[in-house]
């Protein structure tokens, strides 16, 4: 149910009209297959997925910041999926 949520989620944010995104989705370690999900959107030129080691929702927040190029940034954290954080800038 989480990895079709998350999809759901991405598609959502790669059907926004916005044209000037970035979405950057943070792999903390999760095991339930989300991160084979976000690899299946990386190929887009909106996405960029960082995966890496446990370390927590903040260092994950880090992480999303220090890879996003824009201005702004809006941060969809969901803390019940083991891929943490979603970036949409």
């Amino acid at each position: 149910m989480k990895k079709k949520l998350f999809g759901k989620t991405v598609e959502a944010l790669l059907k926004n009209s916005y044209g000037n995104k970035e979405i950057i989705v943070v792999d903390d370690g999760s095991t339930d297959g989300t991160l084979e999900v976000a690899q299946q959107y990386a190929e887009n030129e909106f996405v960029k997925v960082v995966s890496k080691p446990n370390g927590g929702k903040w260092d994950a927040l880090n992480i999303g910041i220090n890879a996003a190029k824009g201005n702004s940034l809006s941060a969809l954290m969901r803390i019940h999926f083991s891929i943490q954080m979603l970036f949409s800038i």
